[in-house]
């Protein structure tokens, strides 16, 4: 094992670690508190994402990548106001 390429197992530990503050145990729990699926669609996702709050970095659930790449807009109330209203519009 060099440091330039670590096992799979070793970089997944330390990004969970550095990036969140958690273990691969917790993020298990987390998952199996989900049963498994995303906190948000509830289908299993197959590219699961720590999702945290970028404020507090607290660790809110595990999202499927589509959730979260549109959760910035779910996040900004002004935003999410005004596309609701956009969408009102044409209904």
């Amino acid at each position: 094992m060099t440091m330039k390429n670590p096992p799979k197992d070793v970089k997944r530990k330390w990004n969970l670690s550095s990036r969140y503050g958690i273990t691969p145990a917790q993020y298990d729990e987390i998952m199996a508190s989900q049963s498994g699926v995303c906190a948000i669609c509830a289908l299993p996702p197959t590219r699961p994402v720590v999702d945290h709050c970028h404020a507090t970095n607290k660790v809110r659930g595990i999202l499927c990548h589509g959730c979260n790449i549109k959760l910035p807009a779910v996040d900004d109330a002004i935003y999410l106001a005004s596309a609701l209203r956009y969408l009102g519009r044409s209904a």
